[in-house]
């Protein structure tokens, strides 16, 4: 399809050539936005205790939120995305505590 050719002394025709270039670069523009992901956030110390305790872990509070305080919510390099992962990583760190027979505690 042959574009039209716009008469470049016409006002009105150079204002509607611009106008609808700029309606395309939005267009592109839209399409092309990178998606970011929301804010991390870090938890109160009330909420990390509230999800510490639903989901039973044992692992020591106090010391996993001390920890990630300290470094600036970092992990490794990176800004940590979610806390609640984090702590799914450090309860599977813990050592398991089973009895035998005995009564004693192995790991």
């Amino acid at each position: 399809m042959p574009k039209k050719k716009i008469d470049p002394y016409d006002p009105d025709q150079v204002f509607d050539y611009v106008q609808g270039l700029e309606e395309r670069i939005a267009k592109l523009e839209e399409k092309t936005k990178r998606k970011s992901s929301p804010r991390f956030n870090p938890p109160t110390m009330e909420e990390a205790a509230a999800h510490h305790s639903e989901k039973r872990y044992t692992f020591n509070l106090i010391s996993w939120y001390n920890h990630y305080e300290t470094n600036g919510w970092m992990v490794g390099v990176r800004k940590m995305k979610n806390w609640q992962s984090s702590m799914v990583t450090w309860q599977q760190r813990e050592p398991v505590h089973t009895t035998n027979n005995a009564g004693n505690w192995s790991m």
